[in-house]
């Protein structure tokens, strides 16, 4: 696991949240390709 250096804590909030999202929505498509 690679952390990176943010300039300021919401830059690093926002990073996590948008992977998140990424991540919920390739795991919902992925499986609804795939079902």
């Amino acid at each position: 696991m690679i952390l990176c250096e943010f300039s300021d804590k919401e830059t690093f909030l926002y990073s996590l949240r948008l992977k998140a999202v990424f991540n919920t929505v390739n795991c919902f498509w992925t499986n609804y390709i795939w079902r």
